[in-house]
């Protein structure tokens, strides 16, 4: 199932994220120990990059602001593929196989199918059905589900705006949709529901889908990340 022919690069934007990065890249480096890692810090100012520094990762220094540290990453980036990871996610160990066989089915951008790895309630499972519906049917992909890319692709359409600091991930998906549809695996990564558990499950949803339909109707990401 796994083909090394293609390489890949895995790009991870950090922000205080110690804890959750120290437990991300031992899952990263499982799947291939020559794997290229970039993780960008926006400025954290716990022990961010000390952790960072104890594996064989690239480490690279930014301003805050998603967008920006993901395009940063992918400056650094060597790999033919581009996988962007979000820091708290939990990974299927055929990660990299089910993204190689999708390039080589010729999908030129993709996902994972999204779960909710610390939380097993009804609400969150459908809450994580609607987000792999809306990404089957619209092709609006978000960052916590894995988005992978070829990286001539990625460059070719203009890859992540710098200047945005959130909703990033959907205006990427939504320029890359223009081109080609994307292929939404049914492997899944799992995401924290912790948002969800701190600010209620539904009223969480809700908000997210109300900043999202802000953003598509103008409302400037800079505006919008107030209420976020």
């Amino acid at each position: 199932m796994n083909r090394p022919d293609l390489s890949i690069s895995v790009v991870v934007p950090v922000l205080d994220d110690a804890t959750r990065l120290d437990a991300l890249l031992p899952q990263l480096l499982s799947l291939d120990t020559e794997l290229d890692i970039i993780v960008v810090d926006g400025g954290s100012r716990d022990n961010t990059a000390q952790v960072a520094s104890t594996y064989p990762v690239t480490l690279l220094h930014t301003h805050a602001g998603r967008g920006n540290q993901l395009a940063v990453g992918r400056d650094a980036a060597t790999g033919e593929v581009l996988w962007f990871v979000h820091v708290d996610s939990v990974l299927d160990p055929d990660s990299l196989a089910h993204i190689r066989d999708a390039i080589h089915g010729g999908a030129r951008f993709g996902c994972f199918s999204i779960s909710f790895h610390d939380a097993t309630s009804t609400s969150m499972r459908v809450i994580a059905y609607l987000s792999n519906l809306r990404a089957r049917w619209f092709g609006w992909l978000y960052g916590d589900q894995g988005v992978f890319c070829e990286a001539a692709f990625y460059d070719e359409i203009g890859g992540f705006s710098r200047q945005l600091p959130l909703m990033e991930d959907l205006a990427f998906s939504r320029k890359a949709r223009q081109h080609t549809r994307p292929r939404v695996l049914e492997a899944r990564i799992g995401s924290s529901a912790r948002r969800f558990t701190t600010g209620g499950a539904w009223r969480t949803f809700w908000k997210m889908q109300c900043l999202k339909f802000a953003y598509l109707f103008g409302v400037s990401a800079d505006t919008l990340r107030k209420h976020y």
